[in-house]
């Protein structure tokens, strides 16, 4: 089997690189804590249920990456 491995330079860009390779301009996402696990774990379902990605972003301050990729996909 072939391996497409994904990564980022942390852990919120990785959460967008995904999303860009699986979701092709979705007009809705999940935006959930990459500071606190159980978040995401909670929000997952939703997002698979909707067919909506899921992203991570930190509490007080929205890295650009993942700013640039909710705006960019209005």
């Amino acid at each position: 089997a072939e391996v497409n491995r994904i990564a980022g330079a942390d852990r919120y860009e990785t959460s967008v690189l995904v999303a860009e390779q699986v979701y092709v301009k979705p007009k809705h996402a999940v935006i959930a804590s990459g500071e606190v696990f159980p978040d995401a774990i909670v929000g997952a379902p939703y997002a698979a249920k909707k067919g909506y990605p899921i992203v991570l972003s930190r509490g007080n301050n929205v890295p650009d990456v993942v700013m640039y990729y909710v705006l960019g996909n209005r």
